[in-house]
């Protein structure tokens, strides 16, 4: 518990990430349901966050959305990223986004609802419209792809500022999104975790949500996989991962 203390193991943290860090240098295996964050770290969220207020709530612009924060308004010239997590159609799942403002490493809004995928799709072009035109990626799997879709490929309203990629289909070729597999799944949250626990890092960003925070509070390890306790949720975890993990090619597709 005192590595922190050693410029040496400090040095391996920094390099490694957290993970790496755990199995090569400390030899310690992660156990099933153990928390993905110290008490330290999470102490420091939670002290980023308590007196941040959003400085509007439940609207975007003029018009009423249930569940929507917002901390900063957009600036002219900044760049932003929206990362879009989608529940997997139950009562139970949310739906989120997390915008991010590029170049100041900020969480500047944020949005989580039970919402159908026309709808949640239409909105994230509202929300992305809104924060100039921000660079969207979305997560695809199973019914990801009906909001993909509605925000891409629209017949009426199409938005084009999105991550996109081409895979084949039974012999077609189709454009889809953010794909999470095993491996994609690791790149991102091992991501995210660095970004929260490397000290240079996390000297460099902003949070404001305390909702996100209470999330992070019950993201544990299930056996060498990072997600929510029973009973507990992660999409907002997920959404800020995605926004951090993509937010250089939003450089250049702005």
């Amino acid at each position: 518990e005192q590595w922190r203390d050693n410029e040496w193991l400090k040095k391996q943290y920094d390099d490694l990430g957290s993970i790496l860090f755990k199995q090569e240098i400390l030899h310690s295996f992660v156990v099933s349901e153990d928390q993905v964050f110290s008490n330290e770290v999470l102490e420091r969220i939670k002290k980023q966050v308590q007196n941040k207020k959003p400085i509007q709530e439940n609207k975007l612009g003029n018009n009423q959305v249930n569940g929507m924060l917002i901390f900063k308004f957009p600036i002219p010239g900044h760049r932003y990223i929206l990362g879009v997590d989608i529940g997997k159609g139950t009562s139970k799942d949310y739906s989120a986004v997390q915008v991010f403002d590029v170049d100041h490493h900020e969480q500047v809004a944020e949005f989580q609802a039970r919402i159908g995928t026309k709808l949640f799709g239409r909105l994230v072009k509202k929300i992305a419209r809104y924060y100039n035109q921000g660079y969207v990626v979305i997560e695809c799997n199973g019914i990801g792809e009906a909001v993909f879709n509605e925000v891409y490929k629209s017949d009426c309203d199409p938005y084009d500022n999105v991550f996109k990629r081409k895979i084949t289909r039974n012999g077609l070729t189709v454009i889809t999104g953010w794909d999470t597999n095993v491996k994609t799944r690791k790149l991102m949250t091992n991501s995210l975790i660095d970004w929260l626990t490397v000290d240079s890092m996390w000297a460099e960003m902003t949070l404001c949500s305390q909702r996100l925070y209470q999330e992070l509070t019950t993201w544990v390890w299930i056996g060498d996989r990072p997600d929510h306790a029973d009973g507990a949720h992660d999409d907002l975890i997920i959404a800020l991962g995605l926004a951090l993990y993509m937010r250089n090619l939003s450089l250049i597709h702005i």
